[in-house]
């Protein structure tokens, strides 16, 4: 070992670059808004003091709005096919200020031998040569809450100039989407007692605003300041108008949990009559309701979070069946109707920041995904063959591999972070599962402390460190580390659970549960190499949905 670090030390490759800052190759781009809390922080500022509304025809109220100024068509040319309506900027009004977003891009580092040119590994507990790095952008959007002319709730993205990229590959994906979805309705509209067109689970965007100089106004700017407490939108700034559909997402469902612990905890007493009864039997009443609430509690925490999970991974598959690539999926990404965990029957997920995305059609497009897949090659040890350019299915495959992966992370980090808050708001019940092997308290030991819910560290690079680095991809090694961990006893449970003999898989009979299982086919082999080695083996963009297929576990009913 001492030997390969040395060679890795005297011979640092050429860096990956996974992503770039105009587009990502690699979608490791996430959200860095943290969760609902931290939009509510925002919101609650709202609009401050009242303000008589400048354009004509909206009533006068504590809210600003945007002026009619001359309007450019900046995005004109994403939106060419007019299939995104065109709005005016009078027709919106601007009401409060909810906050920023950024992302963060990861670099993966391959290192080479000086002498032979042979890839080596370090050992992932070498802070010095890190297998991966993260740099946080600046905000690339903000956003606010609006309302339309007929009072409809709107939630308003500004991508600022420097971000004009991500707002017209989020315009290109929902022309797209919109297109596929007018098609099928087309193609049906004749067919009587046909069933309607499925629609993609995607935020619902109602049209693009285009600004020119309506901004440079002083008077405006200054009013702006006073009313939205923020700074002013630049001109040249897209603008995307969406359907208000919410602002919690995946990554809030921890935060959420917390709240509804305070909630209970703030309950009142049993009665006096409740207490009285308590005196006849020893307590037992008691203890039995109390047992009986927290078995309930579990009951919830789990079918909640297998219909979340079963949203998210479907979602993307939806996506994907459409001919999108995400490129950058994080559990801030997944949008949900609700947080209640008594609502799991009528949870609906939908995938939203579609600013990285990627018309699989379009792959050849992109440079750097090329030389990507040139490199790919290369480590395959194919001859090369300049006048060959990359197929569309290898290009696509890299791509849609860093999806499914991006995926599994993401469904990682949303029920490792509930369970925390969950197992910390209950009473420590033994599980068949909470244990693990006896070789689970070594492997424990060894391995890096797991990552806390509210201590602000990168879930994302902690997970892929933990499976890739640490446990080298094996997900069997990975489970044992997770059971010896008592505050994530009930997602080890979860994902213990078979969905062909609705029984538990465990470390101690070999075999892993099916929600292991389905970790396991995302969090697949992540090599460039092996994607477009298994490019020509099915058609583009299937993976997600042959997963969804064949995963029983998403299929159970608790």
């Amino acid at each position: 070992r001492q030997d390969e670090l040395a060679r890795a030390r005297a011979g640092r490759g050429e860096p990956r670059r996974e992503s770039h800052a105009r587009r990502a190759t690699r979608g490791e781009h996430v959200s860095t808004m943290p969760a609902t809390a931290a939009y509510q922080s925002f919101a609650a500022r709202g609009v401050r003091g009242a303000h008589r509304a400048v354009t004509a025809g909206h009533p006068t109220g504590s809210s600003l709005a945007l002026l009619v100024g001359a309007l450019v068509p900046l995005l004109a040319g994403a939106a060419g096919g007019g299939v995104v309506p065109r709005i005016r900027a009078s027709d919106i009004l601007v009401k409060s200020y909810i906050g920023a977003v950024g992302f963060t891009t990861q670099t993966t580092w391959d290192y080479a031998d000086s002498e032979t040119g042979e890839r080596v590994r370090p050992s992932p507990l070498d802070l010095l040569n890190p297998t991966r790095t993260s740099e946080d952008s600046s905000p690339a959007l903000r956003i606010f809450v609006g309302e339309s002319r007929e009072g409809s709730r709107l939630l308003l993205k500004e991508y600022s100039r420097s971000a004009g990229t991500l707002a017209a590959a989020e315009l290109t994906a929902y022309e797209r989407l919109l297109s596929i979805q007018r098609a099928t309705v087309s193609l049906g509209g004749g067919a009587r007692g046909a069933a309607p067109a499925a629609r993609v689970p995607v935020s619902q965007l109602l049209g693009y605003m285009p600004t020119g100089t309506a901004f440079d106004a002083s008077l405006f700017r200054a009013e702006w300041r006073v009313n939205m407490g923020c700074e002013p939108p630049d001109s040249g700034c897209s603008w995307l108008v969406f359907q208000w559909e919410g602002l919690r997402t995946a990554a809030g469902w921890a935060e959420a949990a917390v709240r509804s612990a305070r909630a209970r905890a703030n309950e009142p007493p049993p009665g006096p009559l409740a207490r009285f009864a308590a005196l006849f039997d020893g307590g037992g009443a008691v203890e039995a309701a109390a047992a009986e609430a927290v078995a309930r509690r579990s009951r919830y925490w789990r079918g909640f979070a297998l219909a979340l999970v079963r949203g998210m991974v479907g979602s993307v598959a939806a996506v994907h069946a459409a001919g999108l690539v995400h490129r950058s999926i994080g559990p801030a990404c997944f949008g949900v109707s609700t947080l209640d965990e008594r609502e799991a029957a009528t949870l609906r997920v939908r995938l939203d920041n579609l600013g990285f995305s990627l018309v699989a059609a379009q792959a050849a497009e992109d440079e750097l995904l090329v030389r990507r897949c040139a490199i790919a090659r290369a480590e395959r040890r194919e001859p090369p063959d300049t006048a060959r350019p990359p197929s569309s299915a290898e290009l696509v495959a890299l791509v849609e591999r860093d999806d499914l992966r991006q995926t599994g992370y993401a469904v990682l980090e949303v029920l490792l972070k509930a369970s925390e808050v969950h197992c910390d708001t209950a009473p420590l019940a033994p599980t068949a599962s909470a244990g693990g092997t006896p070789q689970a308290a070594a492997v424990a030991a060894a391995a890096p402390p797991p990552p806390a819910a509210a201590d602000g560290r990168d879930w994302q690079a902690l997970l892929r460190r933990l499976v890739e680095d640490v446990y080298d991809g094996d997900i069997l090694r990975f489970r044992e580390y997770c059971a010896a961990e008592p505050r994530w006893r009930e997602a080890v449970a979860l994902l213990d659970l078979d969905g062909g003999d609705g029984g538990a898989g465990t470390a101690e009979d070999g075999r892993l549960g099916g929600g292991w299982r389905l970790l396991g086919e995302l969090l697949s082999d992540g090599s460039d190499a092996q994607a477009i080695a298994l490019a020509a083996s099915g058609g583009e963009l299937c993976l997600a949905n042959e997963i969804v297929q064949r995963c029983e576990w998403l299929r159970l009913r608790l």
